[in-house]
């Protein structure tokens, strides 16, 4: 025996140790006469009843101890009387159980056995009933008021090969071969195993017969592994399954590609007849060129609509397939799909209890003279068609894989990162000239994002950040120091100058300024004139002068010459006020008496108001020059205090921004760093990404 054949012969015992079951859980092996699913048989005698099957005849079996007598007259086959058993249900029982093994796996396991042989195991006082020869049959019926008959299936019966192997393995006892098929003598056969048994044992051999359950299939592959080792070592196949994958031819030279079958494979020379994927495109080529492989894939992949379309394929190659499965199901499922696509007359089955030999070379007749198929003409242009707009899907999905710019990055690619962040913000900002953008160059913006999500603690709060809008990029320990002595001043003085704009308004009969933009044009009216002026008719005033005083006669009028001289002793500076001074005067003292109308302000008034104005004058010009300090560090505009600029926000909110700011000045830091990252990634090309991911409020775990 050559190494291959040694090789294939090896793995042969471990498949038929697995395949053979010789233990006594096996009927085969310890035969138990179960009330429910075993009938034994009274007449005819074994050697008749085996005879007869073997030539195809069938028998009624007879239930009723009476029906014994009819035996002679036509083929009847009586149950042995049991008075505990109950036989028609038994028959129902072998018939219902047969019947749905058969039709969920395509296997047969009703028979009828023919003789035993009772043995002992060694130290065992206990017989072992084991069956020796076994007919494949079904039980039919016409209706449930008819009788059941035997009928005989066209399948060769065997002789049991789980107790020949037991007893070859625990006793080195070898029974002889039995040629089934040619004149086959039941009486002598069992004489044959009778003699071949140890006189001493005690062993021996009835004609006992049976209809029974035994689950046979994986017996049948067992003597299949047993006739075959020859053809087997000789399968390339089997020698590579058995250890040897250099035994396999090599892949085909001509082997297309996957990435070649859309430019390569015309539909016109493609005849399979199901949608198939990528994958299953790769398995039918596969097939096509003679490769061996293995189509692996969990349920509802697609492995029976692959199945059909190499079958088609096949066919259409004038080549024969042959396609077994351990389940029926599958079977039916892939022939259901090619009788849809017309090709249901080709296929055969070979193996199943309803079919017979003639059938199948009935059908293989019919397929053989089938008339050849043509492609009709209209369906050229059909194809053509699907060839031009597969064409067109291929260009399209190469420029959406092609590699582009300076990154070598695909459209697809793009798309599949945007995908990533399809619940994430959008956020409009000016990345520049991204083409130019090398992978280099994408990795340091990475790390520059990747420094954007560390800082998450001041990104996420950035809108309510205490220092927002400070423009400062770093602040050192003079600036700091300065910015809490502005701080600290700004609260000092503005409760200060609100109590006064207080009272000066109370002088003046209006409203109490509200913040620093509200209080400017008060003081600035009060410092060149006497709070008088608020007590004159402004809106009056006003209309005169800007109408009926407007031409150059008004002088010799009385009454603008007195309203003027009034003005005049209002207003401080010694020099007298023109008409146009006059004009200038009216209108911010009505403007600031409508910016401040309301209830007056209830407040003490100042003995001497020039003195107090001067006074407040001078708070407000240090004032001034804390908030310019302020300004700066913001860039020149207003911090924002409750969404509205400084100057804007009222007196009574100012005292805590301020404190709450001094005592803030440990997140200057941060902020400022941030600041200056956002910066560093103008620098690097993200453009205004830094401002527009904080002005959108990006969270910065989204920053990548």
């Amino acid at each position: 025996m050559t190494d291959p054949e040694q090789l294939v012969a090896n793995k042969m015992e471990i498949w038929k140790s697995k395949l053979l079951d010789v233990s006594n859980r096996n009927p085969l092996i310890r035969f138990r006469k179960q009330k429910a699913s075993t009938l034994a048989i009274a007449l005819p005698d074994s050697a008749t009843l085996f005879k007869e099957l073997d030539q195809g005849k069938q028998f009624t079996v007879a239930i009723d101890p009476q029906d014994k007598e009819e035996v002679g007259c036509s083929r009847l086959l009586a149950a042995a009387y049991d008075a505990e058993q109950k036989p028609d249900k038994v028959l129902y029982n072998l018939r219902s159980k047969s019947r749905t093994y058969r039709s969920d796996h395509g296997v047969n396991i009703l028979f009828v056995s023919f003789g035993s042989i009772l043995w002992k195991e060694l130290g065992s006082d206990e017989f072992n009933e084991s069956p020796l020869f076994l007919v494949p049959v079904s039980l039919e019926r016409k209706d449930s008021f008819s009788p059941y008959r035997i009928v005989p299936l066209d399948e060769d019966a065997v002789f049991n090969p789980s107790i020949r192997k037991r007893l070859e393995m625990d006793y080195h006892l070898k029974f002889p071969d039995f040629d089934m098929d040619n004149d086959f003598d039941l009486p002598s056969a069992l004489k044959t195993l009778q003699n071949a048994l140890p006189p001493a044992s005690g062993w021996k051999v009835t004609g006992v017969s049976y209809l029974a359950l035994f689950h046979f299939s994986k017996l049948l592959m067992y003597a299949d592994l047993e006739r075959g080792l020859g053809n087997m070592a000789s399968s390339p196949v089997i020698r590579a399954l058995s250890g040897d994958p250099s035994a396999l031819p090599p892949e085909p030279p001509n082997m297309l590609s996957p990435r070649d079958y859309d430019s390569l494979l015309r539909p016109e020379d493609s005849f399979q007849v199901l949608d198939a994927d990528s994958s299953q495109q790769e398995a039918v080529q596969a097939a096509l060129a003679g490769v061996s492989f293995v189509l692996q894939g969990p349920p509802g992949t697609g492995k029976s609509q692959t199945i059909t379309n190499i079958i088609a394929e096949m066919l259409a190659a004038g080549k024969r397939v042959l396609f077994v499965s351990q389940k029926m199901a599958a079977l039916e499922v892939v022939q259901q799909r090619l009788n849809q696509a017309g090709l249901g007359d080709f296929c055969l089955q070979l193996h199943s209890y309803k079919r017979d030999k003639r059938e199948v070379v009935k059908e293989l007749i019919a397929a053989l003279d089938a008339p050849d198929v043509h492609v009709k003409p209209e369906y050229q242009t059909a194809l053509l068609e699907l060839e031009e707009t597969r064409r067109q899907l291929n260009a399209y999905v190469r420029a959406l894989h092609a590699p582009r710019f300076a990154l070598h990055r695909s459209v697809f690619e793009a798309y599949g990162e945007i995908a990533r962040w399809q619940q994430t913000p959008d956020v409009a900002f000016d990345a520049g000239d991204v083409t130019s953008v090398a992978a280099q160059k994408l990795a340091q913006r990475m790390q520059l994002l990747d420094r954007f999500e560390a800082m998450a603690d001041v990104i996420d709060r950035f809108q309510q950040h205490p220092w927002r809008g400070l423009t400062l990029r770093s602040v050192s320990f003079a600036q700091r120091e300065q910015i809490a002595q502005t701080l600290g001043a700004l609260n000092d003085l503005l409760p200060q100058y609100a109590d006064r704009m207080k009272s000066l308004a109370a002088v003046c009969s209006l409203r109490a300024p509200l913040n620093l933009s509200e209080a400017q044009p008060l003081l600035d009216l009060l410092k060149d004139n006497d709070p008088r002026l608020f007590t004159l008719d402004l809106a009056e005033l006003q209309q005169r002068f800007e109408h009926d005083y407007h031409n150059v006669l008004r002088s010799i009028k009385g009454s603008y010459r007195a309203e003027i001289k009034e003005l005049d002793e209002i207003n401080r500076p010694a020099d007298k006020l023109d008409y146009a001074e006059a004009v200038a005067l009216l209108q911010q003292a009505q403007a600031v008496k409508q910016q401040l109308a309301g209830e007056p302000a209830q407040a003490d008034r100042p003995a001497d108001v020039r003195s107090f104005v001067e006074g407040t004058l001078a708070i407000r010009d240090r004032i001034d020059h804390a908030a310019a300090a302020l300004k700066e560090i913001y860039g020149g505009e207003w911090p924002l205090v409750e969404q509205r600029p400084f100057d804007q926000a009222d007196f009574a909110v100012l005292p805590n921004w301020l404190t709450a700011r001094r005592n803030q000045l440990d997140q200057l830091e941060s902020y400022t760093a941030l600041l200056r990252l956002s910066d560093e990634a103008s620098a690097q090309g993200l453009g205004s990404f830094g401002k527009a991911a904080l002005t959108a409020a990006l969270p910065a775990s989204h920053a990548d």
